[in-house]
This record gives C-alpha cells, sequence and structure tokens, in this order.
C-alpha cells in the first residue's frame, strides 16, 4: 500500500444519491476526491479479475496533499464479502459512509438503469428477480455481465452488508444516511466526519435515472470496438471514455417513477409488503422504513437496523 491511500469509502448503495454525495463531499477543502469515481479496487470477488492495478488506483490520490480525508466512492463495495476486511487491513483507521433509500424503490431504480445501459436483458423487473437462482450458477446471464450485478434481492437486501461494514470498523465509523433526508443532512455527515460544513454548500442532484435507447444497449455489449479499446487504451481512459459515450446515448429520463405498492404493484402486494419470493428485498419490516424519523449520520432510524 502506498501514500497517499484513501482513508474515507462511501461504498453504496447504487442509485442512493452517491453521486451527488461524492461530489458535495469531494468540494469540502479537507476532502480530497480524486477525478474518477467507483475505482472498484476492492470488490474483485464482485467484478472478477483485471480491474485497476495498485499503481493505477494510488495515481489516483496522488494529487492529495494535506486533505484530512481521501475519498474512494465505489457503490458496489457495500455487498463485497472481501472489501471490508481487506480495506480494514490496508487502511485501519478507515470511515465508511453508506447512503440506502426504500429497498423496493432501490431494487426498481438499479433494474432500470441496467436496463438503460443494455446490462440487463429481462425487461420485467419480477421476470429478472426470477431468474435470479440460474443467474447465480452464471446461466443466462447478458454476455460480459457478471452475477452480481443481476442479483436484485442482493441489492435490495441490504441490513446484512451493512451490518458486515459495522462488524468490520464499528458503529462509530460507519456512516449510513438517507437518499430520502440527504439534503438535511449532509451536513450533519460533514461534522460527523469531523469537519464543518461549508457554508452555503447546497447537496447536488446529479446522475438521475436514464431512459433506454437501443444504441446504448448495442454499445454496452461485447464487440470488435470494445475488444480494440481494450487493447489500445489505458483502464482508467477506457472508462470514462465509455462512461461518457454511455451517458449520451441514454439521456435522463422526465423523473424516476415511483415504486409505491401502488404505482408498482409487481414488487409489491396491496398492503405495502413485499411477494413472498421477494422478502429478502425490504430488509425492514413493511412499512418501517416510512415510520422512521431520527435522520442523524450513523441512525437510519431510531431503535431500527440498516
Amino acid at each position: 500500500m502506498r501514500a497517499p491511500w484513501p482513508n474515507l469509502f462511501l461504498v453504496g448503495a447504487p442509485r442512493c444519491g452517491t453521486t451527488s454525495l461524492f461530489t458535495y463531499l469531494a468540494a469540502h477543502p479537507d476532502v480530497f476526491g480524486p477525478s474518477e469515481k467507483e475505482p472498484h479496487y476492492y470488490d474483485r470477488d464482485l467484478l472478477g479479475p483485471g480491474g485497476m492495478s495498485e499503481d493505477e488506483y494510488a495515481a489516483l490520490f496522488a494529487g492529495a496533499t494535506s486533505e484530512r480525508w481521501r475519498l474512494d466512492a465505489s457503490a458496489l463495495y457495500l455487498y463485497s464479502r472481501g472489501a471490508p476486511a481487506a480495506i480494514g487491513r490496508d487502511v485501519p483507521d478507515a470511515h465508511v459512509v453508506v447512503s440506502l433509500r426504500d429497498p423496493v424503490e432501490l431494487v426498481a431504480s438499479w433494474h432500470r438503469l441496467l436496463v438503460a445501459s443494455g446490462a440487463e436483458t429481462i425487461l420485467d423487473l419480477v421476470a429478472a428477480i426470477d431468474a435470479e437462482p440460474e443467474r447465480r450458477e452464471g446461466r443466462g446471464l447478458p454476455p460480459g455481465v457478471v452475477p452480481a450485478l443481476l442479483l436484485y434481492t442482493e441489492i435490495g437486501g441490504f441490513a446484512k452488508h451493512v451490518a458486515r461494514w459495522r462488524e468490520a470498523f464499528g458503529e462509530e465509523r460507519v456512516h449510513v444516511v438517507r437518499l430520502e433526508t440527504l439534503d438535511a443532512t449532509c451536513g450533519q455527515l460533514v461534522r460527523a466526519l469531523g469537519l464543518e460544513p461549508v457554508e452555503g454548500q447546497e447537496l447536488p442532484h446529479l446522475n438521475p435515472a436514464r431512459r433506454t435507447t437501443g444504441v446504448a444497449a448495442l454499445m454496452n455489449r461485447p464487440s470488435a470496438l470494445r475488444s480494440a479499446a481494450r487493447m489500445l487504451l489505458p483502464q482508467g481512459a477506457r472508462r470514462a471514455v465509455w462512461h461518457r459515450v454511455n451517458r449520451a446515448l441514454t439521456p435522463p429520463a422526465a423523473r424516476e417513477p415511483s415504486s409505491s405498492p401502488n404505482a408498482c404493484p409487481p414488487i409489491c402486494s396491496a398492503e405495502g409488503s413485499p411477494r413472498p419470493r421477494l422478502g429478502s428485498v425490504r430488509s425492514w419490516p413493511a412499512g418501517r422504513w416510512a415510520r422512521t424519523r431520527d435522520h442523524r449520520p450513523g441512525i437510519p432510524g431510531r431503535g431500527s437496523r440498516a
């Protein structure tokens, strides 16, 4: 491990405001945010080999100087079984930030994003969830897509994953915030990190829902162009180019659809509880997410666990 090395990790969850939160934190004079979000250095158990080398990862933070925090924001770290222990070995005093949202809305939003990018070929969410057993075994996957991205009940069932990070770092160093109240609580998060909020700074609203285009889906599938890019461009440049192209080809939707029980009956029953086969999606008892009122960083709801 080299110095400087990150010591603040925004680990997820995806579609929970992590891009906005990364931008907000990186704008603080005592936080160094690298030019690339989502380096995914510590989650190879999910995404497989071929990620950043130690040299490439260290280069992201080479510009850090006297900042108290150096921020790695990789929204799938939350689900990695190996990341907490690996980060704990490399950075024993690290702090962790987790942003969450209603788990059913999270799953629906994640599915929409994967469909828009071409990584998901099953357009119906319930059918995609039904396909999880074979996908866990590596069968029925779209070309070039790893199983971890398509396990929706894992993505939404975040309670056990948050517990793993708390066990590794202690509750005092794992700061949990909620997308629904992030505008009001991001300043509290900054104070929980031992800093003072920048006067007048507001949380930017970035990375909105995307709508699918056929060209974007085609671009995200294996092709001769992608193979040539792997051979000719360094990984950092390749990812930056592909990210820009993909975003250009999948323009923002007018607004992200609601996934309330009435608006999205395939996900929830009329009573607001998930169907039995989606039981692990909603990590708290039905209704608790909406009832929680304590929004302090690190405490998603008084008397509840994330």
